[in-house]
């Protein structure tokens, strides 16, 4: 235990860095990511299950038309 209490304060530093820098990642991932505004009207209906005019007009149901 006495190493780790060692090697723990001789690194802290780089120890705080690294932590900092993985918090910051994550929350650069959350905002990059698509998030659909307000004002969009795409949905995806890729899982939808129904058939005709139901689902509407964004239902894609084959690739490479």
């Amino acid at each position: 235990m006495d190493q780790v209490t060692k090697f723990v304060s001789e690194h802290w530093a780089a120890i705080l860095a690294a932590v900092l820098a993985i918090i910051g990642g994550g929350f650069a991932l959350r905002f990059r990511s698509h998030r659909q505004s307000g004002r969009s009207n795409y949905v995806d209906q890729t899982k939808a299950k129904a058939g005709g005019d139901i689902v509407g007009r964004d239902k894609v149901t084959r690739i490479n038309d």
